[in-house]
């Protein structure tokens, strides 16, 4: 929905009626960031615009509700409030020029009893915490002086003074140009707890004595932002522990796979070792590579062992009938190959004549099988 615009009204009314506008309350929940859309609503009509701002003073110690308050303390004062929703640093001088101007402003308002001048808590704009009648100066006096407002108490306002819920106050009112207090608004406070205006006693004297205080809206707004900030580092720390913790299993799940390929790996390498060995012993009891010539044997255990499928060649290699004295002889000497007979040695050449495409070997022990008494 569009946000409301100024139709010739007085600046105090269609500021008033903007605030409770509730287009502007549910867009901007925050008041001071509310009163500053206003104003710039305002002033995008052409109609001259002044600074709102928020302060705080607090009022005289009394037992009793006082009917009467402590708008704005005596003198010259430097003060860290909330301007147009923001933070500013001014230096306010109140004398009895300023309850001037504040009155007539208070009488514009209420000119025609269509306003009524109130306090809220807490710069809330929301329930009323007393009614305002009026502004006078009334001296130099930092306690009892300054401008002072006339006040009439809600039952709700009367109920947070009385319970000590609140002991302060702070002022809302319109800057010129210069930077000079030039009135008040429709909402012209609220009740709260901390002061931006120094020197100054509180609405309800508290049990004890009372300590002044130099807190203001600058430190209150330090501290939510250090609040925000810790939080936001607070949760940042937690993702990056999270993140490491992850990290961590991650890189351990990685180690365990690395091992158990290493370990697959290394299992099919000595596969690949034993079987290339064991073409080798083969192609040379066959006779197709010299029993004694460890350098070839070493070779061809190597080159089997990077390609397996070499061992065709190895097998293509021609079978040389020394190379198979040596190892019948070399099996002789291990026992096991009995006593050479003539008999045994005709028989089983014998047989590998009729079977060329065996070894020695394989033809002494089809011999043993076939003629078991020549071997008795």
């Amino acid at each position: 929905m569009p946000l409301p615009t100024p139709n010739g009204e007085p600046k105090e009314e269609f500021i008033s009626s903007c605030m409770d506008n509730e287009t502007m309350k549910e867009e901007f929940p925050d008041t001071g960031q509310r009163l500053a859309v206003c104003n710039s609503q305002y002033k995008a009509k052409g109609y001259e615009v002044q600074d709102i701002v928020h302060a705080i003073s607090t009022f005289l110690p009394d037992d009793e509700l006082p009917q009467e308050i402590q708008y704005l303390p005596p003198g010259t004062h430097s003060i860290t409030a909330t301007k147009n929703g923001k933070p500013a640093e001014l230096t306010l001088e109140v004398d009895a020029q300023t309850a001037n101007l504040l009155q007539k402003s208070f009488d514009k308002i209420t000119a025609g009893d269509k306003e009524q001048v109130f306090i809220d808590f807490n710069h809330d704009d929301g329930e009323a915490s007393g009614w305002v009648t009026g502004f006078y100066w009334a001296g130099a006096d930092p306690d009892t002086g300054g401008v002072r407002a006339k006040v009439e108490w809600t039952n709700a306002g009367e109920e947070a003074l009385q319970g000590r819920n609140f002991r302060k106050f702070s002022p809302t009112f319109t800057l010129n140009s210069k930077g000079e207090i030039e009135g008040t608004t429709l909402n012209a406070g609220g009740l709260v707890n901390r002061p931006a205006f120094k020197d100054i006693t509180p609405i309800v004297a508290s049990d004890g004595e009372y300590q002044k205080t130099d807190s203001n809206m600058a430190e209150i707004i330090e501290e939510k932002k250090k609040e925000e900030v810790v939080s936001q580092d607070d949760s940042k720390k937690k993702e990056e522990v999270t993140a490491q913790e992850q990290l961590a299993e991650v890189k351990k799940e990685n180690e365990t796979l690395k091992a158990k390929i290493k370990a697959l790996e290394g299992d099919k390498e000595k596969e690949q070792e034993v079987a290339a060995q064991s073409a080798v012993d083969k192609a040379t009891e066959d006779g197709r590579i010299a029993p004694k010539d460890e350098k070839v044997k070493a070779k061809w255990a190597s080159i089997l062992k990077n390609d397996p499928s070499a061992i065709v060649l190895l097998n293509a290699l021609p079978v040389n009938p020394a190379f198979q004295r040596v190892v019948q002889a070399k099996r002789q000497e291990d026992g096991q190959i009995g006593n050479n007979s003539e008999a045994q040695m005709r028989a089983a050449k014998e047989y590998q004549a009729k079977n060329g495409d065996c070894s020695f070997e394989q033809a002494w022990d089809a011999t043993r099988y076939e003629s078991p008494q020549l071997f008795n």
